[in-house]
Parts: C-alpha cells; structure tokens; sequence
C-alpha cells in the first residue's frame, strides 16, 4: 500500500473544493435562466413545493452516499438561499 502523503492529500481536496466551486457557479448560472424564465411566465421566484421536492430527494441521495441528513439540508438550503437572492437581484436590476 503507497504511504499516505499529506501534501498530495491535501492536493487532492484543493482539487476536489475547486471542482466544487465551479460545479456551484454553474449551478447559479443556471438559476439565471430560471429567473428569466420565471420573470416571463409570471412566476414566483420562491417555488416552495420544488424547494421542498429538492431537499427531501438531496437528504435521501445524501443518505446513500453516507452523508448526515441534517448536513446535506443545511449545504442545500444555502445555496437555495443564495440563488433565490441572485434571482430577486437579477429581476430587480431588470425590470422593465
């Protein structure tokens, strides 16, 4: 077995953390073109029912891959949080 060098691990998780930055950027850019979407159809940025269909099915693939539940809801319920808030600011400076 190869010994266990700190260094290289803590390479792999800087690595790891970049992909998961730009894995949420993309994420926001998306939730750009829902507000565009919203805005043009009539629609509420807060969509309660998806936020809730959202988390409960991210705590269950969470519990698959071992992670705690209440975790994986807090993880996911910032970036809701933050994409709602990117949403209303982009509706807002749009406005016509």
């Amino acid at each position: 077995m190869e010994e266990l060098d700190l260094s290289s691990l803590r390479f792999e998780l800087d690595k790891i953390d970049d992909s998961i930055l730009e894995l949420i950027s993309k994420r926001f850019d998306v939730t750009m073109n829902i507000a565009i979407f919203k805005k043009e159809n009539g629609l509420e940025i807060f969509q309660p029912k998806r936020e809730e269909q959202l988390l409960k099915s991210k705590v269950e693939l969470g519990n698959e891959f071992g992670l705690n539940e209440k975790f994986v809801e807090r993880f996911f319920q910032i970036i809701l949080d933050e994409s709602k808030l990117k949403q209303k600011e982009f509706l807002e400076l749009h406005q016509d």
